[in-house]
């Protein structure tokens, strides 16, 4: 167990002590603020990975089934939640390539 000292560095780190200590709750103090809202959407994150995917597509020539083109853009989308960033092409491009022959 860490001593209180080291504790308090991280703590002025943004480090939730209690998270330290107990394992409980979350690792960050700015998450005790504005905690996550559990399967709150990012609208911008949102909009710019239907775009990037897009683009994909385009650049591709490929036109999914509405179906898999929504699974794509979940996909991506879960790959990046925490990020608040798009993946590169060669990843996007990767999804979509599974998520059409799924």
């Amino acid at each position: 167990m860490p001593g209180s000292q080291v504790i308090a560095g991280l703590a002025r780190l943004g480090i939730n002590a209690n998270w330290v200590l107990t394992g409980e709750g979350p690792m960050l103090l700015r998450d005790l603020e504005h905690p996550p809202a559990c399967g709150a959407l990012d609208p911008e994150l949102l909009e710019n990975v239907i775009v990037a995917t897009r683009k994909v597509l385009a650049r591709r020539g490929i036109k999914l089934p509405p179906r898999a083109e929504a699974r794509a853009i979940r996909i991506v989308y879960q790959l990046c939640e925490g990020r608040a960033t798009v993946p590169d092409e060669r990843s996007v491009a990767d999804v979509i390539d599974l998520a059409a022959y799924r």
